[in-house]
């Protein structure tokens, strides 16, 4: 019913998760509008009214497109939405999200771009693991300066705006996405530790423009022919190389390096 939270003006947490939905893939059934599962049935339409004292809000398998136009997230810490048949979130850059820490909206194979987060100062944590409609990252990413991880794996669209992320990242997740080239612009990132570029099958250059910082970098099944490693740490070094042999595509050049 689209107004069953219509007079939770107070409510704080709000989760409706499907963890066993991403473990075993369980297979939702559909019938006249209604998608019953784990006995907790949802409507297509979604929901007219959320609270906007609301904190945490997790709904997995959310069927609208669209959350409520009227919902502020002026209080909202946490966003879970793994799943989803959300096509964009209703939110612009006047959009008071400054509380904002956390936003997962992994596997919602339907969203075709990310709203202007750049008043999300607090913000630490990207999911959005499997959005196959997405196209490129946003240029109000460089604005997010705490942002710690994003996670843009098999975002299969996925090929422009590498160069749109903030500095202070430390974690990011690139692997089986559609880039063909890490852009110099990612040599800046000097928070950078861990990198997974695996699976991306066009990805052909750029990967000298990596920064010296990182500790764990993931190439395989990438469609990189030689590696070129001119100044690195001798920890950062083994772990590149270890990782290079496991994926078996690459030839290995060492240029200055005893």
């Amino acid at each position: 019913m689209p107004t069953a939270f219509s007079k939770t003006y107070h409510l704080r947490f709000l989760r409706m998760n499907f963890d066993d939905r991403f473990v075993f893939k369980s297979i939702v059934s559909e019938k006249s509008g209604w998608a019953p599962y784990n006995k907790m049935i949802l409507p297509f339409e979604g929901i007219e009214y959320l609270s906007d004292e609301l904190r945490y809000f997790q709904w997995d398998l959310y069927l609208s497109k669209y959350l409520p136009s009227n919902f502020s997230p002026k209080n909202l810490v946490e966003l879970v939405m793994r799943e989803s048949q959300l096509v964009e979130l209703p939110w612009n850059e006047d959009q008071p999200i400054g509380k904002l820490k956390k936003i997962d909206l992994s596997y919602s194979e339907h969203l075709i771009q990310i709203p202007n987060l750049c008043r999300a100062i607090n913000i630490e944590s990207i999911n959005l693991r499997g959005c196959k409609s997405l196209a490129q990252v946003p240029s109000c990413f460089k604005k997010l300066d705490k942002l710690q991880l994003l996670d843009l794996t098999d975002c299969i669209s996925l090929k422009d705006g590498i160069e749109n992320l903030p500095m202070n990242i430390r974690k990011l997740r690139l692997g089986g996405t559609a880039i063909e080239v890490v852009p110099s612009s990612i040599g800046c990132l000097v928070d950078l530790e861990y990198l997974d570029l695996s699976g991306c099958k066009n990805l052909k250059h750029g990967i000298e423009n990596l920064p010296l910082n990182i500790v764990d970098l993931r190439l395989s099944w990438t469609a990189i022919k030689s590696i070129v490693l001119i100044i690195w740490s001798l920890e950062s070094l083994q772990i590149r190389f270890d990782v290079l042999q496991k994926s078996g595509r690459c030839t290995k050049y060492f240029d200055g390096y005893r």
